[in-house]
């Protein structure tokens, strides 16, 4: 096994990482100033040029502002911050309810966004469009038992349906949700949940986009999504009430490398 130096660029992505987790978690709160540059690159054992580099990705990342000869800040990212933090948020180890308030805003938004496309879809796509969309239906169909292929389909349904909405918003929402979706899964796979009649629910959906009723398409998207959110959030409040017994956090709860951005 042949093993590499660690790049400069590679220390400085550990180093945001770290930083940003303190900064989602409250540890670090906003207004609060980080130690001199030589004093914080000295505890985090790197040179100031790669601290330099971290530092330049949290301030695009909206979570820190550096001026010179004042220091680098710690910003409120609730102001400053981009959805593209919410997968880091989920694995910052918040206490259990802002994990439960997160996480079901995050399902809550996933339903509008998908249903909103999926009215879209049934405005603007063509007929071949929505064959594509049937031919995934037909795969999922096919792979009912097999859960690893369930969870792989069921994305790709949901990623053909932003496609063929004609939405570039639409797509730019999904990726950011598949992310988070995706993490989680890893690390949790009993969240990915098939309500009672998922292929039917998802047929239905896939109908009214084909037959062009945007209302239908969006309510039946909405009432598939809704059941399986329930269950699949259920799950998580059962884990996190045995998680508080047990004294385990929510980053153990959630798995450590959630929010590495690897998702698809």
């Amino acid at each position: 096994m042949e093993i590499g130096r660690v790049s400069r660029a590679s220390l400085a992505a550990k180093i945001v990482e770290q930083l940003r987790r303190e900064i989602l978690a409250g540890r670090l709160r906003p207004g609060e100033r980080l130690p001199p540059e030589r004093e914080l690159a000295l505890v985090l054992g790197t040179n100031r040029n790669t601290l330099r580099e971290a530092i330049r990705s949290l301030e695009t990342m909206g979570l820190v502002h550096a001026r010179q000869g004042d220091g680098v800040s710690v910003l409120d990212f609730r102001t400053t911050g981009q959805i593209d933090l919410l997968g880091p948020l989920l694995a910052a180890g918040l206490e259990p309810n802002s994990l439960r308030r997160v996480l079901g805003e995050i399902l809550r938004f996933r339903r509008v966004a998908l249903a909103e496309a999926a009215a879209l879809a049934a405005e603007r796509a063509s007929a071949e469009e929505s064959a594509r969309l049937a031919g995934v239906l037909a795969r999922i169909r096919a792979s009912l038992g097999d859960r690893a292929a369930l969870v792989s389909l069921d994305l790709e349904f949901f990623r053909v349906l932003t496609e063929i909405s004609g939405s570039l918003v639409a797509r730019l929402l999904f990726n950011t949700f598949v992310r988070v979706y995706e993490d989680l899964i890893r690390e949790r796979p009993e969240l990915f949940v098939c309500p009672e009649g998922y292929p039917e629910s998802l047929a239905a959906v896939a109908a009214a986009i084909a037959g062009g009723r945007p209302d239908e398409a969006r309510r039946q998207l909405d009432e598939h999504l809704a059941r399986g959110d329930e269950q699949a959030f259920g799950i998580v409040m059962a884990a996190l009430e045995g998680a508080g017994r047990s004294g385990a956090g929510s980053r153990e709860l959630l798995g450590g490398h959630m929010g590495n951005g690897h998702g698809r």
